[in-house]
Parts: C-alpha cells; structure tokens; sequence
C-alpha cells in the first residue's frame, strides 16, 4: 500500500492525528539501543519524507513530516526516557494538541522481538516513558505503537537490558519491523485503528 494507491479526492479518515513521538534517550551512548526504537522509527519516516529533526522551543527535537497520505508533526524528546512526559506535554500545550490526537512508539520487552503491537489507550504496562506521558498529560487516551523488543536473559536486569545493542543476528527482523511499522502509521491515519490492529497486531 502507497499514497499513490489513493486517489486526488482521497481524505484520510484519521485526519485527526497530528503528533507522533518516538521514545528513547538522547545522545550517541545510547543509539541503536533497544530503547531507542522510537527514535528509529521516527528518523526512517523523516528520511521517507526527506526532513531532519531540529531544535524544538522545549526539551525535545521536532519535524513536520509530509509522508504523502498526511501532514503531522513528529517529536524525539531529549527529557531521557523516564521523564518523556516533560517533553511531551510541553509540545502538546503550545500546540493545542489533545492526546488523543498523539501516537507514541515505544520499546516493549513484553513482546517478542520483531512483533508489534496497537492500543488505543490504557496503561503504561511497566513502561516508564508511557507512564510518564500518562502522568503529565493527565490521561492515557492517546494511541501507542510498541515494538518488540523479546525478554531479557534472566540473570539481566530489564533496565541494563534496554539499554544494550541488538546483535547482528537480530538486526533483519529490527529492521523489517521498522519497515512494517512504518505502514502502521500509515494505515492508522488512512484507514483507523481497527485495521491497522487487524494487519498487524
């Protein structure tokens, strides 16, 4: 599915998503981690849509991404994972943007690596930087993508183990499921939640 499969009178039915944040930690210690994988969602579709990330007015750096089938806003906070919220919050209020208009991508250990995940709404299942966004925007009603990041071995603590490399032998399926979350954007904002749980949840 392309935008090109759409035609010129085509109008999204989920016009009214306008922000998509990506979690993870800022700074080169941490790319490439399995934390991060918010952060490499959002630069593969930036670099679909041939923009770069920049300074916002707050804690966090911003895009606005015309991936073909919409216009939306994209935000990396620099608040680190735990304090997400922070950043989030921030952009939303400038913006006047509710969070039921938002989706964040987010890690998951609870899921095996390579499997994606959609929820409308709900709570943070352990995630910190869910928590916080829950917290400081003072609801959980905004859309999640959580990507799979598999269990860690059990003589390794969760939080030492997001914050390792993937392998070598694991980064195809990483890299396929970056590619298929991509089109879960897509089919969140063409065509609704409920298709884009039916294809890939």
């Amino acid at each position: 599915m392309t935008d090109r499969d759409f035609g010129l009178n085509y109008v999204p039915l989920m016009a009214q998503i306008k922000l998509i944040v990506g979690l993870g930690n800022p700074g080169k210690k941490y790319q490439g981690t399995r934390h991060n994988l918010g952060f490499v969602l959002l630069d593969f579709l930036a670099a679909q849509a041939n923009q770069k990330f920049k300074a916002g007015r707050g804690e966090y750096k911003q895009s606005r991404l015309d991936l073909g089938y919409c216009d939306l806003w994209a935000l990396k906070p620099k608040t680190f994972m735990n304090r997400s919220g922070l950043a989030v919050a921030g952009f939303c209020n400038y913006f006047r943007i509710a969070p039921e208009e938002v989706v964040v991508v987010c890690d998951d250990i609870n899921l095996p690596i390579g499997k994606i995940r959609i929820r409308e709404a709900g709570s943070a299942g352990g995630h910190k930087g869910l928590a916080d966004i829950i917290r400081c925007l003072n609801s959980d009603c905004f859309t999640r993508i959580r990507l799979g990041v598999g269990l860690p071995p059990e003589e390794q603590p969760s939080e030492d183990y997001v914050l390792k490399n993937f392998d070598s032998g694991e980064m195809a399926v990483i890299n396929e499921m970056i590619e298929n979350a991509a089109r879960v954007v897509q089919t969140l904002i063409c065509e609704g939640i409920t298709s884009a749980q039916n294809n890939f949840n």
